[in-house]
Parts: structure tokens; sequence; C-alpha cells
């Protein structure tokens, strides 16, 4: 009989045992959390970004961004079985392969080619901080701003010369700010949890500062113009033979503004709804006009640019300005500048198409 009770304190201490061992693993996982990421974690697990037991240890993948990134947009080109394969290292039944289509054809991610011109999707792969920067703001349209600062980190120049834009648009909008000691470390991997505070704060702080709205975002119909009419004005004409749009800018203010030309979002109210309309992959540089105080401009481009039928209805364009101090006359291609902390300005147009 004493053996029979020896025998089940034995399974009953061994059952507390695991039990306890259990909580207290649980418990150094939270504790290991570093308290500035937990907030981003719950975040993007809220936004579906993520799955709600993602490993957020360890260093961010391609396939980890291209996911994050393809949850993040509103619309993806629909990828059809069959539908040709660019990447020699993926297909039907690979993870990712809708997501990385889908980013491939909207010109957000083009692969990693090998000496042999062979691309490859290398989703397994973890990213620097430079490819998973310059990736985050090309696949949010980020650097449609056209943002320009010197970059004043320790080690800037280590950062690589296609990440410099993009590395600049993150640091002009507050976003990213490096290490403590003053570096950026660009080619050193990411961490999940750094790349994940990143898009919890372009998520929730961009769009909120006077800054252009983001493309992959749906605006509410009480979003308004940052701009009075009598600063800075704009009409739209639409010419249904060339199914153009021409914008007529004028600068009532006494401040020189600067007019980046694809730095426009188009909009269509639909099901009580601001939906943005995606634009094609941009296939030329971007043009920058300057808008002197008293003058005025006129500006078109064409609607086959989106990936939109246009159906009547009722429509609005949103334009990016922003309000210069500065401009280096001597150079077509030389930079606006704007003075620190001044935020970016929009205006915003509506009009109806009737077909």
């Amino acid at each position: 009989m004493k053996k029979y009770f020896r025998a089940i304190f034995f399974i009953l201490l061994c059952t507390l045992v695991i039990q306890q061992t259990s909580i207290l693993c649980l418990a150094v996982e939270k504790k290991e959390l570093p308290s500035w990421a937990a907030e981003s974690l719950t975040y993007c697990e809220e936004q579906e970004l993520i799955e709600t037991d993602y490993e957020w240890e360890g260093m961010i993948t391609r396939g980890d961004v291209i996911t994050i990134l393809y949850r993040l947009q509103k619309y993806h080109p629909k990828i059809e079985v069959g539908d040709l394969n660019p990447f020699q290292d993926i297909d039907e039944n690979s993870p990712y392969y809708s997501e990385i289509l889908s980013l491939y054809y909207s010109g957000i991610y083009s692969g990693v080619k090998d000496e042999a011109g062979g691309l490859f999707a290398k989703v397994e792969d973890e990213m620097t901080r430079a490819d998973a920067l310059t990736l985050l703001v090309r696949g949010l349209r980020l650097d449609s701003l056209n943002q320009y600062s010197y970059l004043i980190f320790e080690d800037s120049n280590e950062v690589p010369d296609y990440a410099c834009s993009s590395i600049s648009t993150l640091v002009d909008l507050d976003i990213l700010h490096g290490y403590k000691d003053g570096k950026l470390c660009p080619n050193e991997n990411m961490t999940r949890l750094e790349y994940l505070s990143l898009v919890h704060r372009i998520s929730t702080e961009v769009h909120t500062t006077k800054l252009m709205p983001k493309r992959n975002e749906y605006f509410r119909s009480t979003f308004e113009s940052s701009m009075s009419k009598s600063e800075f004005h704009m009409q739209l004409f639409y010419n249904n033979k060339t199914n153009e749009l021409t914008r007529r800018i004028v600068n009532g203010g006494e401040y020189l503004y600067a007019v980046p030309e694809d730095s426009i979002q188009l909009e269509y109210y639909h099901n009580n709804v601001w939906n943005i309309i995606p634009i094609k992959p941009a296939g030329s540089d971007l043009m920058l006009y300057g808008v002197s105080p008293g003058e005025e401009i006129t500006l078109s481009f064409n609607l086959d640019e989106y990936d939109f039928n246009f159906p009547s209805g009722r429509y609005r364009l949103i334009q990016m300005v922003e309000k210069k101090t500065y401009i280096d006359a001597a150079s077509l291609e030389a930079p606006f500048y704007r003075p620190k902390d001044v935020p970016y300005e929009y205006v915003i147009c509506e009009f109806e198409l009737l077909k």
C-alpha cells in the first residue's frame, strides 16, 4: 500500500514540477521580449500582418518581409496558376508563392540574380538593414514622397548606393534614428522586432503628421486638405479623348512650393469608403516642379497609368506639396530642401467622371 501511495505522490510531484516549469518558461519568454517592442508586436498581430504565434526572435527574412508588405497592401494583382513565374527556386506549391509574384508584378520585389542571370526569390535568406529598409520604403511607396536628407550616421559611408534614397526617406520622416552609438549598421542583418517596430511606427505616425497619406490605406470621407485655397489652389480638367487628367496649380502664398510629380493619390468613392486606386509601377524618373509665389503651372498625367477601369462616379485627387525656403537654381538636378520639422502638406480636389 505504501508503495502505491509513493507512486501516486511521485506522479503528482512530477506533474507539479512540469506545470511550474511551463509557467516559468512562459514568464521567461515574456520577460525576454523588450519593452520597446511589445506594442509593435501586438499591433502587427492585431492588424494580421503576422500570425499570433509569430516567432519574433531572430533575424528578418525575405519571406517575412514579403508577407508583411503583401498584407499591408489593399490591392493585389490576381495571380493565377500558370502565370509566368520568373523565379527558379519557387513553384505553385512553395510558401509565399502568391505573395512573391504579387509583389514582383507590382514592381516592389525584383528578386536576386545569380552570376548566370537566374532569378531567385531567396525567401529563407536573412536581410540586411539596407535591403529591408529599401524594400519597406518601396513597398509602401514612400519613395514617391521624394524626401532628401543628408545621412548623418557615423557609418553613412557604408550605406549602399541603392539604399541611400530609401534610408533618407525614413530619416526625414523621423522614423529611423539608428543606434545609440550613432551608427546605422546598414550591412548587418535586421532583427524581426526592429522591422516590426518600423512597420508599426510608419503605419501609425506617418499619416498623422500632415504628411501625404500612404497609398496603401483607406481614408475616411472626413479627410480634409491641410492647405487653404487662398494659399495653394488646384483645379482639375478631364479630357475623355486622351484619358488625361490636367491639374492647374496656383501658388497664392508667399513661399516656394515643390510639387513631386508622382506624389499623387487617386481615390474612388465606393460603398461609402474612399478606396485608393493602385498605380502601375513607375517607368520613368521622378520629376519635381517648383512653384514660386504667384506662379501658375499646368501638369497632366494619363489615367492609363493606373490599374483601374475608372467607371463613372465620384473621385478625388490628393496632391502632396512641400513648403520650401531654399532652391539651388544653378542646377536643375539640385534637390529641394525643407526646414527641419516643417511638415509636408497636401491639397485635395474632388471630381466626377461621367462615361
